[in-house]
């Protein structure tokens, strides 16, 4: 049987589902997890997050390996890297540097979305503004978030 992003997605959902930290009594959120193709959303070219050996990390390319990089996106409890070096180290090949950025583990966002327990029609809380914030930050950073603006 042909490897799928249907058939790995549904094995993760599997995994998550047995898990002490997957989907729990949530079955909305398992439902959720099945319905939106989490492959949509990954980056062409990812990071595998343990360095080889040779202390480099090893690219996985959808175009070149397409199942090896179905199986890391459906892989519940891996985060993939996306950048390193702040975008300074291009996703040609293996490659070692600072992790800067990553796609979440899948496990990660269910244990996230569990928590927040999210109800039908609510809406994430409003940006504040700067002021408020600076309210709760340090001094040196308030003073740096509430300079005054230049005249008009």
């Amino acid at each position: 049987m042909p490897i799928t992003a249907d058939t790995l997605r549904r094995r993760c959902a599997e995994e998550m589902g047995a898990a002490a930290r997957g989907f729990g009594d949530a079955s909305w959120l398992r439902d959720a997890f099945l319905a939106v193709p989490r492959d949509h959303f990954a980056p062409t070219r990812v990071w595998w997050p343990s360095p080889r050996e040779d202390g480099l990390y090893s690219l996985i390319d959808r175009d070149e390996r397409p199942n090896a990089w179905l199986k890391a996106v459906y892989s519940p409890g891996v985060a993939l890297i996306t950048q390193m070096d702040d975008g300074l180290v291009s996703p040609d090949g293996a490659a070692k540097g600072a992790l800067t950025s990553s796609l979440s583990s899948s496990g990660v966002i269910i244990e996230l979305l569990r928590h927040l327990a999210p109800v039908p029609g609510s809406r994430p809380p409003a940006r504040r503004p700067a002021s408020r914030e600076a309210a709760r930050t340090p001094d040196r950073a308030r003073r740096r978030h509430l300079r005054p603006s230049a005249p008009a």
